[in-house]
């Protein structure tokens, strides 16, 4: 039941308990820690006891928040020059999540930028991309076509980081409708030069991802999140009730909450213990219908895909079984 303990001494932020679990079986934890985002959290806590010796621990540290720190200043950058631009939009997930509601910031790590931005704004979005040399696919013109099925409208790769820029949270196999998203971009503030939703609406989408989107594949870093959102001061708990029950997450809000409240107590079974740090190369049901969505509608895959003007069908089925086989692999 390491699992469960390992998480337990991040929930609490307590550093002894996160050594014993060290002493106790330093492999496995060094193997759990290395499949998820709460690395930099373990590994900080590590660092507060005298006793551990780890070589290169505190210059790992070290690096790791300076690479935190200019990512979320690129955000920031990124988010001033849409507010300059006049595009609607919110920093979700990571980059907000890691500034607004860890004490260090860099305890979550996070792989790219994910802004939400209002279609609305579509033609100052694309304006802004262009001005700014941020190369795109143009996939607004295929954003309604049955094989598009990303939240995402543009991934970009700005040579330094990527930005998924978002046009919707919620997928479209869930809700025809997004009205989660409607919400956030009404709901705009500012903290620590990022721009974010309410803390209510930003649990929120921690739940949707945690429980629908991955089907209860609870990485620990879901948990870590919603604990310490749900546990901020200025979190309104009456506001948080009424957006679970619009957005029909109540049941995987308490699921979330009871789980978190098993492992402060001991009680996790072996069997939910196990659970915490699931397989990542799983096949979520999602992929799948993603997979026959593209198959019948191959032309928004290849243009995301495709790093040439022409790319035929026999090669895009091609690039998906090899897709397929790294998946399985």
């Amino acid at each position: 039941m390491i699992q469960s303990k390992l998480l337990k001494s991040i929930l609490n932020d307590d550093h002894q308990e996160a050594y014993k679990i060290w002493l106790m079986d330093e492999n496995r934890c060094r193997e759990l820690i290395s499949k998820s985002r709460i690395k930099n959290n373990f590994l900080r806590l590590l660092s507060k006891n005298n006793e551990l010796k780890i070589n290169g621990l505190h210059n790992y540290l070290e690096k790791e928040k300076n690479k935190h720190q200019l990512i979320i200043n690129f955000t920031k950058d990124i988010s001033k020059g849409l507010d300059e631009a006049k595009v609607n939009h919110a920093i979700i997930k990571g980059p907000s999540i890691s500034n607004i509601y860890y004490d260090n910031f860099f305890d979550r790590k996070f792989s790219d930028i994910d802004i939400l931005v209002s279609l609305e704004d579509k033609n100052k979005f694309y304006r802004f991309l262009d001005n700014n040399n941020l190369n795109h696919k143009n996939n607004i013109e295929l954003i309604e076509r049955i094989g598009y099925t990303r939240t995402a409208i543009e991934v970009i790769d700005s040579g330094d980081y990527v930005i998924d820029f978002h046009h919707r949270v919620i997928s479209k196999f869930h809700k025809k409708k997004c009205n989660l998203t409607a919400d956030i971009l009404s709901s705009n503030y500012k903290t620590k030069g990022i721009k974010h939703t309410t803390h209510e609406l930003n649990l929120a989408v921690i739940v949707y991802h945690a429980c629908v989107q991955n089907n209860y594949h609870l990485d620990p870093y879901y948990l870590v999140d919603f604990d310490r959102i749900y546990n901020f001061k200025e979190l309104n708990r009456d506001k948080l009730s009424d957006i679970m029950s619009r957005y029909n997450l109540k049941k995987h809000f308490f699921h979330c909450r009871s789980v978190i409240k098993k492992i402060r107590s001991d009680s996790l079974n072996l069997k939910e213990s196990k659970k915490l740090f699931p397989n990542l190369q799983y096949i979520k049901p999602e992929t799948i219908k993603t997979q026959i969505n593209q198959i019948l509608d191959p032309l928004p895959y290849m243009n995301i895909k495709a790093n040439k003007k022409n790319f035929t069908y026999l090669e895009f089925l091609r690039t998906k079984f090899k897709n397929l086989m790294k998946q399985l692999a």
